[in-house]
């Protein structure tokens, strides 16, 4: 494979549930190379590592690939200028345990529970988990690590350009310390941390006279969860121990697995059988009978051992073990699935309430312990990361100290409920051709437009969403979703009528018999799971097995096209009169013959048609913020057209990418088509900034009824403000911004201490609340008068600019900025990981009401990173004349963005005049601001639609090789391309 096609079909790693993972032969050396030098740069950003301290701990597990990748981490960070502090092949949980001591980062070279042909790396900051508030940052380090290394792929780089794997000897010495050649430095260290974590707690051999039966499989952890419940008094009989790696998911176990357990169950008589997956952080239990025992339902005997205060539990998990928890009074969250979003919801807590003991679990019975504990007088440290042990011990001291046997503790402590699990996946009939981003469409297809409902009840022949009031467009998209659903999910398929659907992660769908089927694809892999709970094991494993049905029929629908799908609500708009519209044209009845009437017109040289996704937000007018004019991956793609055919532009742009791009461009976009948006903001959005990248705004439109003569947008600090404090006005902004967080804080404490809870966790808003109360109440009058007085001392910093329509404004990164109400933009995008202009991160500038979620202010402000915002005054930068002849003129606009791949140009033409391009090296994105013109390509005149939102664009590919110009009328273009 020569160079360029290792770097064109070079498939990045991308973050799933938890952790990157995919195929072996996608994990190259230099792949692996790559994101471990963006972690570090993250970590560096972070201050979680620095010249000082710059050790980083690794392990891995016993996969066949597992050595190679930890040699190009180690590799990694040894070039990084830090410290491998190997720690060999141990459990997650091992490793994090050592990292979190030392105060270090840890990386583990893990694919969990997935088949052997695919791996991972998993990240731990000392601080904790990496979680999905981190992601992002860690694929903006890793997009600047690719650029930099890609750059040097030279003789003196150590890859081979040709496969992305070191090339002979270059790898050698491996920077994986050891004492001997058997055994790395600290793998012995951190395996004895680990047993005497719990040695040292339970001290009294609990499970004395207890036979266990330990399922060694491939289980990186199996010798050390041997060693640790022999010291604690059991006799563990280990069996099938294996040298090739087996995948055990303890989520999804297997028939053949199941006959295992009853069959050693049958043999050895034991009190209980355990075993873990691969890296041996989910626990496998099974009575002593050899029935296994879902580790959602493992995590909630845990939890009446231990007796937290809190728990976080995914949305998956049994409704059971929802009732056994609040039967006992402990609070429970529900949240996404993956550790990062239970690991997040107990650290809320912890904020919320410091003192509190809390725990949460995965599905798949990994346990997380957020508070240290007292057992027996001794104390558990916490160990805020999913953890096979503890939860096998629990559950059995547990049935040891209730003098029960592991089933009868079941039976009595948890309702009668049973949940399965399984997927579908690219090897399934009728999936063959199944992809990751397929799974997100899928979800979209279900899913309402605005993204703040979580469920819907349909109960009582009404449409209900908890806290929110619905308008009757929005009730007939709601009971459009249901009966989208039922379209697979019916009398016919063997279900009975939809009475909720949760949206909390995936489409969990609750029928009126209190039966459960919930669908939820893989984030980076190509894999569909469906999860089930019925009163019986049989009919949960029953409607599991129709998932190899019924997801097949959804994929062959979606292969047909809209015209054959349930109506993709999330995807629509709502028209001014509030009907709801389609976001795009209607396909022409044979899907496959629109997209190769598509394909064929671009490849010569023809222009398309960009009809946009539409992407709900809740600050846009008629609930659409933004409308994307790109090739992004699934329903995001806009819709390519020409005169009666449409097809998804992904579609085509993957096929045909060096024609619309053109080759240079496609390499130095790294085949991503830039992605051009129209922004609508129906009010003012929050006050936020970049740490690292740039972003330029076109004025498009003004609306008036939404700007009520004021059309301004905050841009930078007031230069009032700047003179009076000078250097120090980031500093005194900070301290107006925690002054006004306090006085809020005070006033929702005085309102909810005076009975107003009810109300402000209605509205949501406890501005709101005060207002409609204080006339009636002095002391709340006072304490709002403190918090508007706060609020104007804030508002004293920004600089308000007013605008028109064609101006262009560039906000350069570190400056404060928001859109103002009915202010129309448009926003070029840089291609990469996130589509931004440039690579870096957001922070909002603004304050939520702790407890009460409202509509588009979930996030607090990074207090730490304010000094980091631009104190200076923002200058106005005007666009740059490139060229100005008597009929027209072109300015480039500002922003410097040519290095990162994107030009944007604004042509300005007489009436009557025409601008000829007669050689073109990339694509070219037009649409007009004002006036009317037209592109002529061919001899054929093509009108260059307006920039209005939810209008079209006009995408002139590289093979038309050059086009013209021509306005009807005084017309301004903004002309977004590539420079080569």
């Amino acid at each position: 494979m020569a160079e360029k096609d290792y770097l064109k079909n070079c498939k990045p790693l991308k973050f799933g549930t938890s952790g990157l993972r995919d195929l072996v032969e996608n994990m190259t050396d230099m792949e692996c190379y790559i994101n471990t030098i963006g972690f570090i740069k993250f970590l560096i950003d972070r201050n979680e590592i620095d010249e000082a301290n710059n050790k980083i701990a690794l392990a891995g597990d016993y996969r066949g690939s597992t050595p190679r990748i930890m040699t190009a981490v180690a590799r990694a960070i040894d070039d990084s200028g830090c410290s491998v502090i190997n720690c060999g092949l141990v459990p997650t949980p091992v490793l994090v345990l050592f990292a979190t001591r030392e105060k270090i980062p840890g990386i583990m070279v893990t694919g969990s529970h997935i088949p052997d042909n695919r791996n991972g790396i998993k990240f731990t900051k000392k601080s904790g988990e990496v979680l999905k508030s981190d992601e992002e940052d860690i694929l903006r380090n890793v997009a600047l690590a690719r650029e930099e290394i890609y750059s040097r792929l030279n003789n003196n780089s150590p890859f081979d350009p040709s496969s992305g794997m070191f090339k002979p000897g270059s790898q050698e010495p491996a920077p994986l310390e050891k004492t001997d050649e058997s055994q790395p430095e600290h793998e012995e260290e951190s395996i004895d941390l680990y047993l005497k974590r719990y040695s040292l707690v339970f001290t009294d051999k609990p499970l004395q006279n207890k036979k266990i039966v330990l399922y060694q499989h491939s289980a990186v952890g199996r010798d050390i969860v041997q060693k640790i419940f022999e010291a604690l008094g059991a006799e563990v009989i280990a069996v099938n121990r294996s040298d090739e790696f087996i995948p055990v998911d303890t989520e999804k176990v297997s028939s053949d697995t199941r006959k295992l357990l009853k069959q050693w169950a049958r043999q050895h008589k034991p009190f209980a059988l355990i075993s873990t997956d691969g890296d041996s952080d989910r626990p496998l239990l099974a009575d002593e009978t050899g029935q296994f025992l879902p580790g959602d339902k493992l995590g909630a005997l845990v939890s009446l051992f231990l007796e937290p205060d809190f728990a976080a539990i995914p949305i998956s998990s049994n409704d059971a073990v929802l009732s056994a928890l609040k039967a006992k009074g402990i609070k429970v969250t529900q949240t996404k699935i993956g550790s990062p979003y239970v690991i997040a919801a107990m650290n809320d807590e912890l904020d919320l309430n410091p003192q509190a003991k809390v725990v949460s679990w995965e599905s798949n019975g990994g346990f997380l312990l957020g508070s240290d504990w007292q057992i027996d007088s001794k104390t558990l440290k916490a160990l805020p990361t999913r953890d096979a042990v503890l939860p096998l011990i629990a559950a059995i001291l547990l049935a040891i100290r209730g003098k029960k046997s592991v089933s009868e503790l079941i039976t009595e402590k948890l309702p009668s409920r049973y949940t399965h699990a399984d997927v579908v996946d690219n090897t399934t009939p009728g999936c063959e051709n199944y992809t990751a981003d397929m799974g997100k469409t899928i979800i979209n297809m279900f899913s309402p437009q605005n993204k703040n409902i979580f469920e819907i009840d349909f109960s009582g022949n009404t449409v209900t969403v908890k806290d929110m009031e619905l308008t009757d467009p929005m009730i007939d998209e709601l009971k459009g979703i249901k009966n989208n659903i039922s379209v697979y999910f019916n009398n016919k398929t063997g279900f009975s009528e939809v009475i909720s659907i949760n949206f909390t992660d995936g489409i969990r769908i609750i029928f009126n018999n209190k039966e459960v089927a919930h669908l939820r694809p893989s984030g980076n892999a190509p894999e569909f799971r469906m999860y089930a709970t019925a009163d019986t094991q049989d009919r949960a494993n029953e409607i599991v097995a129709k998932r190899t049905e019924i997801i097949p029929a959804i994929v062959a629908d979606l292969k047909k096209g809209p015209s054959s799908q349930p109506k993709s609500l999330g995807a629509a708009a709502a028209a001014p009169d509030g009907t709801v519209e389609e976001a795009a044209p209607k396909n022409s009845s044979n899907q496959d013959s629109a997209r190769a009437i598509i394909k064929q017109a671009l490849k010569k040289g023809q222009p398309v048609y960009l009809a946009p996704y539409h992407d709900p937000r809740v600050w846009g007018v008629n609930g659409i913020g933004e409308y994307w004019y790109g090739a992004e991956e699934g329903q995001k793609s806009s819709i390519a057209v020409i005169e009666q055919d449409s097809a998804p532009l992904v579609d085509i742009f993957n096929e045909i990418t060096e024609d619309i791009l053109g080759k240079k461009a496609a390499r130095k976009l790294d085949n991503i088509l830039p992605l051009v948006k129209i922004l609508t903001p129906k009010s003012r959005l929050s006050v936020q900034f970049h740490d690292t990248k740039n972003e330029l705004w076109i004025i498009t439109g003004i609306d008036e009824t939404l700007t009520q003569g004021r059309a301004e947008l905050i841009i930078g600090f007031n230069p009032t403000v700047i003179e009076k404090y000078k250097d120090k006005v980031t500093a005194k902004y900070k301290e107006a911004l925690i002054d006004y967080g306090q006085a809020l804080n005070t006033l929702i404490t005085r309102l909810e201490d005076k009975g107003h809870t009810k109300q402000l966790k209605n509205i949501g808003n406890a501005v709101t609340v005060a207002e409609d109360i204080m006339n009636n109440d002095p002391e709340i009058k006072e304490i709002f008068k403190q918090l508007q007085n706060c609020r104007e001392k804030i508002e004293d910093f920004y600089n308000y600019r007013p605008v028109q329509t064609g101006d262009v404004i560039p906000i350069p990164s570190g400056t404060l900025h928001a859109l103002g109400p009915g202010i129309e933009v448009v926003e070029p995008q840089i291609p990469g990981p996130t589509q931004s202009l440039e690579d870096g991160a957001t922070y909002p500038v603004r304050y939520y009401f702790p407890g009460y979620e409202r509509a588009g202010a979930k996030k607090m402000l990074d207090i730490d990173r304010i000094n980091e915002m631009t104190p200076a005054e923002t200058k106005t930068v005007s666009p740059e004349i490139i060229e100005e002849t008597e009929g027209y003129t072109i300015e480039r606009l500002p922003g410097n963005f040519e290095d990162k791949g994107l030009q944007v140009h604004r042509i300005t033409l007489k009436t009557g005049r025409e601008l000829e391009k007669k050689s073109i090296t990339s694509f070219h994105n037009l649409a007009a601001v004002k006036g009317r013109a037209s592109a002529i390509i061919d001899n054929t005149s093509y009108e260059i639609p307006k920039a209005v939102p939810a209008g079209q664009m006009l995408l002139i590919p590289h093979s038309a090789k050059g086009y013209k110009i021509t306005a009807s009328e005084k017309a301004q273009i903004i002309d977004t391309f590539t420079p080569v």
